[in-house]
């Protein structure tokens, strides 16, 4: 019994002798562990040719893999595609244009196309409760969010057609506010249904700086404001919904790994600036920009300066619109009051951003982000200070 068990281990070395000198190794040498093996192996792997053309193909697997929309014939990614084909058509069109939008029927395919990108995004699986560390990923709460601030600039575009559909003379502006405060009550209830999970969408993101999240809370604000003081551009409320179905695309890109929270946190503070930008450029179409401006900073200093409730807030700004257009107390469009109105009130949540900032500090944190924005907070108030001294004031002079 011995002799045949010895007999079979001596094979077993001859066998493995013999796949030694195949694969040209020294038969004496040590017997490689399992773990070195597997070493051996992923380093195998990693110096294959198709491992690295794998490799590289590596973001469109990530992108355009999903279990889930194998079910729905990939409409998400259908949706998503085509309305980045859209935002293209309607930019090119800026200007007098107003984007090629208006009293026809492609501007209603429009909106319906966009709020179907939106609701399309609830086939996927995402994890319930949002990382730890706030991390720029999509998670339930935020995608309710994203549908029902989609939803509120897409029911201003809506009003418009309706307005321009119906040759109306007289603006439904009290429609205005009633969206912006059912769109508030819409996130509020999106929010109760997520229970323990719930995460504020800005607060709960992790900015490297504290002035980064003040910063995409203001941009925020004054989005809400162009719906609330109700401008009659349909490229004012494109860019918004622009700004968070591509805010989704970022946070996408995040949960799939394709590129970093730093790198896609900074290119959603692009995103801002750039919609800032294109409303400056809309403003000579809509002369309504010092006017929603001065109303988004108004809001900013009664609900992030002084704590006050956003219902009551935006019932009171919606009522103060109201009483001045109904009496006639000074015209809605940019004009000399509007200017100073916004110089004061911009100067005023400069300030309290930076108080904030100077609290909320940590040894370590980056500046970079702060000395950008206020800049560009900078460069937006002496533009208004240009427009009272350059473009009003010898027009009513």
């Amino acid at each position: 019994m011995s002799s045949s068990a010895s007999n079979l281990r001596h094979r077993g070395n001859v066998l493995t002798s013999l796949k030694k000198l195949i694969k040209n190794e020294d038969p004496s040498s040590s017997t490689i562990t399992s773990s070195d093996s597997s070493e051996d192996e992923k380093d195998a792997v990693s110096r294959s040719p198709i491992t690295a053309a794998k490799s590289k193909a590596t973001i469109i697997d990530k992108l355009f893999s999903s279990k889930e929309e194998d079910q729905y014939l990939h409409m998400h990614k259908i949706l998503g595609i085509t309305a980045l084909v859209s935002y293209i058509y309607r930019y090119a069109n800026l200007g007098e244009g107003d984007g090629n939008f208006g009293p026809n029927f492609h501007t209603l395919l429009f909106i319906v196309h966009h709020w179907l990108l939106n609701a399309s995004a609830f086939i996927f699986h995402i994890p319930q409760r949002r990382i730890g560390d706030g991390g720029f990923r999509i998670w339930p709460e935020y995608r309710i969010h994203s549908l029902v601030f989609a939803s509120r600039s897409l029911a201003c575009m809506l009003l418009i057609w309706m307005e321009q559909e119906t040759n109306q003379v007289g603006k439904w502006y009290m429609v205005d506010t009633c969206i912006v405060l059912v769109t508030c009550a819409a996130a509020d209830y999106g929010s109760r249904l997520q229970g323990e999970h719930r995460s504020n969408t800005v607060r709960g993101t992790g900015y490297t700086d504290p002035y980064g999240k003040w910063f995409a809370s203001e941009m925020q604000f004054q989005l809400t404001a162009i719906c609330m003081v109700g401008v009659r551009r349909y490229t004012m409320h494109l860019t918004a919904v622009a700004v968070i179905q591509l805010n989704s695309f970022l946070m996408t890109l995040r949960r799939k790994n394709v590129a970093s929270h730093e790198v896609l946190t900074a290119a959603y503070g692009v995103l801002l600036l750039g919609a800032l930008i294109i409303s400056y450029v809309d403003d000579e179409y809509s002369n309504m920009m010092v006017v929603s401006g001065t109303y988004g900073c108004l809001a900013i200093i009664f609900r992030m300066g002084f704590g006050m409730d956003k219902y009551v807030m935006w019932t009171l700004l919606g009522a103060s619109l109201y009483v001045i257009r109904a009496y006639d107390l000074v015209q809605v469009t940019n004009n000399r009051f509007w200017c100073v109105a916004f110089v004061i009130t911009k100067g005023y949540s400069i300030y309290l951003g930076l108080k904030k900032r100077a609290e909320q500090i940590k040894p370590g944190q980056g500046a970079v982000v702060t000395y950008v924005a206020v800049v560009f907070n900078l460069l937006d108030l002496l533009a208004a200070v240009g427009m009272y001294f350059w473009k009003y004031a010898p027009e009513e002079s």
